[in-house]
């Protein structure tokens, strides 16, 4: 039975045109010339916005889907996508995910992208010859050689080795055939042993693509329906508890994580932000105790805000913040303010 299902997937996918037909075969050269503006260099930013990983991808759909490895995007605090135009995106969302087969699409807000067309399902044959296009160590679009050196299941996935070499930062990159096709998707080496490298097979990223085709698409309105009622977020960045709340156009956050002997001082975080686009912008209010030449009193800062990607799991974006250390109270400002991203996800 799951070999008919996965035949009418490949039977469909071909239909969609996500696989390719034979053509004849090219050099190498040629491959990295036809295929190196598909293939993405990915940083990943930590919680304080520095690059702290670096992965590779390739577009998969002109309006800005992108195959990657699981590990590569997992638990990001931010991914920049580059493109070796020089380009660059801010991640959008997780399309869709495999931890099993380590394989992720991503998406951007990308339009008319060049993209890499699957090889057809079998197309991974030991012994022919194979390209691997990536970033190791971020050296963008690097390009190597080898062959298929076996077909391997592990814990009921399958594996496709090759000696083509690979080093990290190639991680999600594109194996890919003498036609230019993906035939597999970068994702792991052994350190221990000479050209043992692994790529998890295009039948899982075009199962994945068929996947995502198949779902109707939601807006950040309908991810974030569960917030109507109110729910608790975490701040990846501070460490900060909020309560959020969705109510039409507008949404409201609340600071939960503060001592009740702050809040007897006064102190408060508030926000409130309005639905533009497919941003919601406003401002956090924060009201707290400070000093103004070695007198204690109360400040009150408006720090803007501006969320740009918004799901059920996870919301993202910019807010003005400052070194508490300097902090002007008598002037209710931090002469280094400046807008810097965080992270939010569910709290419990």
């Amino acid at each position: 039975m799951l070999k008919q299902v996965i035949a009418v997937i490949f039977t469909i996918a071909s239909c969609l045109g996500i696989y390719a037909q034979t053509e004849s075969p090219l050099t190498t050269a040629q491959i990295a010339t036809r295929c190196n503006d598909s293939v993405v260099l990915i940083e990943v930013n930590d919680a304080f916005g520095k690059v702290a990983a670096v992965g590779s991808g390739f577009i998969v759909s002109a309006d800005g889907k992108i195959a990657t490895n699981h590990h590569v995007i997992a638990n990001a605090h931010g991914v920049t996508v580059k493109l070796s135009n020089g380009a660059s995106f801010q991640m959008k969302r997780i399309v869709a995910d495999d931890p099993k087969h380590d394989v992720a699409i991503i998406e951007v807000a990308g339009v008319n992208l060049p993209t890499l067309s699957l090889a057809p399902s079998g197309s991974a044959v030991v012994g022919e010859h194979v390209v691997a296009i990536g970033s190791p160590l971020g050296l963008q679009n690097s390009v190597s050689d080898g062959i298929v050196s076996g077909i391997h299941e592990v814990d009921g996935a399958n594996w496709i080795q090759t000696t083509a070499p690979v080093s990290p930062g190639n991680s999600g990159g594109p194996l890919l055939t003498m036609e230019g096709k993906v035939v597999g998707l970068i994702t792991f080496g052994f350190v221990k042993g000479q050209n043992l490298n692994f790529a998890a097979p295009a039948d899982v990223v075009a199962t994945l693509l068929y996947t995502v085709n198949l779902a109707p698409s939601h807006s950040a309105d309908d991810a974030l329906s569960t917030l109507h009622n109110s729910s608790a977020w975490t701040s990846m960045t501070t460490g900060h508890d909020y309560s959020i709340r969705i109510d039409g156009d507008y949404m409201y956050a609340d600071r939960t994580n503060l001592t009740d002997a702050v809040k007897m001082s006064g102190t408060f975080e508030r926000g409130e932000l309005r639905k533009s686009g497919e941003h919601w912008v406003g401002k956090m209010v924060l009201h707290f105790g400070c000093f103004c030449k070695r007198r204690k009193t109360a400040c009150a800062v408006d720090a803007d805000i501006d969320i740009a990607s918004v799901s059920a799991s996870r919301i993202e974006g910019k807010m003005l913040t400052w070194d508490w250390k300097k902090f002007n109270g008598c002037k209710d400002r931090a002469e280094d303010a400046k807008m810097d991203s965080f992270v939010w996800i569910p709290k419990n």
